[in-house]
């Protein structure tokens, strides 16, 4: 199932953010298959999906290369972490620290955790290493979480009908933490409660 509303054309861009499309193509995004469509298409999607939210450029250029070291989700590794440098240099230091934070998220870890600890234990999937996640990064990674699997299931339907229930029960546990739009979008799309 395609939305045309979150699946923009790489010309909707601003200036500085499609010359950093145009820097993940030649990353190879465009090669990466990512369920109905390429990782390509993702990735521009999720950065849409921000930017109508009314997140910060920071957020909405993370959106954009928000898989890019891979997840626990999504196995391929589009960038190597030793660019982590050449990554922060393109799209800015905070905006590769979120970029880094959702990738290496072990969501078994961390997703049960989030609306229902007073303090949230981060575990780095790549190092194994565990450490609090403050409430300014923790709004960043849920924001952008949700962005992500909103884009994903308004994509697919069968994603849709196998995780929608959870994603809902999930992000409702997440709602004070998202943003007003972010929180309708979970409702509208998984019938999570509002705030």
């Amino acid at each position: 199932m395609k939305n045309n509303y979150f699946l923009p054309m790489p010309s909707t861009l601003a200036n500085a953010d499609a010359l950093l499309f145009r820097q993940l193509a030649k990353l190879g995004a465009g090669d990466f298959e990512h369920l109905n469509g390429t990782l390509e298409q993702h990735f521009v999607s999720v950065r849409a999906t921000l930017v109508e939210w009314g997140a910060d450029q920071t957020l909405c250029r993370a959106g954009l290369f928000h898989a890019a070291y891979g997840t626990a989700g999504f196995t391929p590794m589009m960038i190597s972490l030793d660019r982590r440098r050449e990554i922060g240099a393109l799209i800015g230091l905070s905006a590769e620290r979120s970029v880094y934070t959702y990738c290496a998220c072990d969501r078994r870890h961390v997703w049960p955790q989030i609306g229902t600890s007073e303090m949230v234990v981060y575990r780095d999937r790549f190092t194994g290493e565990e450490r609090p996640i403050f409430r300014d990064e923790l709004l960043t990674f849920c924001e952008l979480t949700c962005a992500n699997e909103i884009e994903i299931a308004l994509r697919d339907a069968d994603f849709l009908s196998r995780h929608g229930s959870t994603l809902g029960a999930l992000f409702g546990r997440w709602n004070d933490l998202l943003s007003a739009p972010a929180s309708e979008a979970v409702q509208k799309v998984f019938g999570a409660p509002r705030r």
